[in-house]
């Protein structure tokens, strides 16, 4: 039995601690929704640095045309840019980091185009011109990416003949982009080479890193209630794996570029590939493609991305027992040059 005194005390510890509780959780929870709004809303840049013009007018003619396709899960339409190539070509698709666009990788695209490959740049969704509401941080990008492959399989060119072959792909990605990249070719045969920049081995670990970043630590607390929060923003949270994903490979030949440069996702990124079956290897150059780079930078990093892809055992633009077709660009440069000759 309590006494008096004993009852006083513990009515006054109520009115105290209750309150202090009530607070406590509110604010956890207004800091949750908050944080995760912010990291899966991250400011759109619809505008691009680069076009294809621009090329133009450096003398370099890309055939070029506008492409959208529908996503799914939560989904509106994905654009991006098509760098036409020879009919029966592969197709190369390219995934842009978290913040930036398309036009953030057009250096390397025109790149692959002129190397003889059919190349998509396009904004992921919630980010450039695309359309969703939001970055699940692969999740749903990686189906965004299976989607395109689908667009890309229906093109024809203008005889009719299907555009791109139908059998070989090549995905490229950084940080998110490549981390969707890996899921994607994890489902989709038709994708024989991969290269990423600066990967993670799952959602879970990248929403930590972003927080991290964001507020300058973590703890078990805050990582918990980012993980209730995400997984009420989005039904599917954290149902992806690239661990999972890489150990499935068996024929795909993979590229893993350790950028100096990437801090964090430098180790994340040996973390996946110490994880990928098959065929697999890393190269390390000055920075990652996480930030823009500049034509210095470029000119040493888009080399090694389209070197590897034109090896003859990963995804030559035309395979050994077919004949060469030049591309309408080449044969253009290519009658231009035989004009300046007769000359």
């Amino acid at each position: 039995m309590l006494t008096r005194q004993q009852k006083k005390t513990i009515t006054t510890v109520a009115w105290f601690t209750v309150p202090t509780i009530l607070i406590f959780l509110l604010v956890s929870v207004g800091l949750t929704l908050y944080t995760v709004q912010y990291i899966t809303h991250p400011k759109k840049n619809p505008s691009f640095a680069a076009t294809v013009k621009d090329y133009e007018l450096l003398g370099i003619l890309i055939t070029q045309s506008e492409e959208s396709w529908n996503l799914k899960n939560r989904g509106g339409q994905a654009t991006g840019w098509l760098l036409r190539a020879s009919t029966g070509a592969p197709a190369i698709i390219l995934s842009h980091s978290l913040g930036q666009n398309r036009a953030d990788l057009l250096s390397l695209g025109v790149g692959l185009q002129r190397a003889g490959y059919h190349v998509l740049l396009y904004d992921l969704r919630a980010q450039g011109t695309s359309g969703a509401e939001m970055v699940t941080y692969g999740d749903y990008e990686s189906e965004d990416i299976l989607a395109a492959i689908e667009h890309l399989k229906t093109l024809k060119d203008t005889e009719g003949n299907l555009l791109v072959d139908q059998e070989r792909f090549g995905l490229y990605g950084v940080s998110i982009g490549g981390y969707a990249s890996l899921v994607a070719a994890s489902k989709e045969p038709a994708v024989k080479a991969v290269v990423v920049d600066a990967v993670y081995p799952d959602v879970k670990k990248m929403i930590k890193l972003r927080t991290k970043a964001m507020i300058g630590f973590n703890n078990s607390l805050i990582d918990s209630c980012l993980d209730m929060g995400m997984g009420l923003a989005y039904t599917n949270y954290a149902t992806t794996s690239a661990i999972k994903s890489v150990r499935g490979f068996t024929e795909t030949k993979q590229l893993y570029i350790l950028g100096k440069d990437a801090g964090d996702l430098l180790m994340t990124t040996s973390e996946v590939y110490g994880q990928a079956l098959g065929s697999k290897e890393t190269v390390e150059v000055p920075h990652s493609r996480l930030n823009v780079l500049y034509k210095n930078d470029q000119d040493v990093y888009d080399p090694v991305v389209v070197d590897f892809f034109r090896r003859p055992d990963v995804l030559p633009p035309i395979p050994a027992s077919a004949p060469e077709v030049k591309t309408e660009t080449e044969t253009k440069e290519s009658s231009t040059a035989d004009a300046n000759e007769k000359k």
